[in-house]
C-alpha cells in the first residue's frame, strides 16, 4: 500500500523504513522495529513502548491487515522484559536436509532467542488468535546485538550477540563461532554495537 514501505536486505530480513506505520483498522498506529516475511505472512515485532517483546502476524498475503486493536488484541508476547527487546525476526528452515521441510520463526531478543512454530488465525476467523502457535526458548543466552549483524548463508544463519558470533544450522542448535573476535566484541561500547554489520560472501 502507499501507507508504508518495507526494505529487504541481503539477509532476506525485511526492515521498516517508514517512521509512521499505519495499518488497516482502529487503534493500529504503531511502529515495529523488526519485521520479516514468514511463510505467506508478514510478522512485526518490538512494536513500541510496552510492546518491546510482542509480535503480530498479518493475514496471509495482506501485510497491512493485522486486525483491530493490534497489538493489544492480537499481540503474541515472546519471553520477558528482562531479556531485552526484540531485535530481529528471521524465517528459517528447522529441519535438516533430506527431511520434510518445517519452517520456524527465529525471534532474536537482546539476550535470548526463541523459535516460534505454527500459525495464528486470520483476522476473519472466530477461533483463538494463537491457533497452533508455540514458542520454545533456546536454552542458553544467544541474543542479538543488532539486526544488521544477521547474515544468511547456504548453510544457516549467523548473528552477533553482545559477546560472540552465533551460527544456526537447520536441524541443530545455535553454536558459538566467534572465538577469534570475542575480545573485540567485548571491548565495543554498548551504545555503538548497533553499528555492527554481518555479511556472508
Amino acid at each position: 500500500t502507499e501507507n508504508y514501505s518495507v526494505q529487504v536486505d541481503a539477509a532476506a530480513t525485511a526492515r521498516v523504513s517508514a517512521t509512521a506505520f499505519p495499518f488497516l483498522g482502529i487503534d493500529n498506529s504503531w511502529s515495529p522495529k523488526a519485521v520479516t516475511q514468514h511463510l505467506s505472512r508478514f510478522v512485526y515485532g518490538n512494536l513500541g513502548p510496552g510492546f518491546e517483546s510482542t509480535i503480530v502476524f498479518a493475514d496471509p498475503f495482506l501485510p497491512d491487515t493485522v486486525g483491530l486493536g493490534a497489538p493489544t488484541n492480537r499481540g503474541f508476547t515472546v519471553g520477558g522484559a528482562d531479556e531485552g527487546s526484540i531485535v530481529a525476526l528471521v524465517s528459517i528452515t528447522q529441519t535438516a536436509v533430506g527431511s520434510p521441510a518445517q519452517s520456524a520463526l527465529l525471534v532474536l531478543k537482546e539476550f535470548a532467542a526463541y523459535l516460534v512454530t505454527g500459525e495464528p488465525n486470520k483476522t476473519t476467523d472466530a477461533d483463538s488468535v494463537f491457533k497452533t502457535l508455540t514458542t520454545n526458548r533456546i536454552s542458553y543466552e544467544c541474543g542479538c546485538a543488532s539486526a544488521a549483524t544477521v547474515a544468511r548463508s547456504p548453510y544457516g544463519v549467523f548473528w552477533a550477540s553482545h559477546d560472540d558470533v552465533w551460527f544456526f544450522v537447520a536441524g541443530a542448535v545455535p553454536i558459538r563461532v566467534g572465538s577469534k573476535i570475542r575480545p573485540v566484541l567485548g571491548y565495543t561500547p554498548t551504545n555503538v554495537r548497533y553499528l555492527w554489520h554481518g555479511a556472508y560472501f
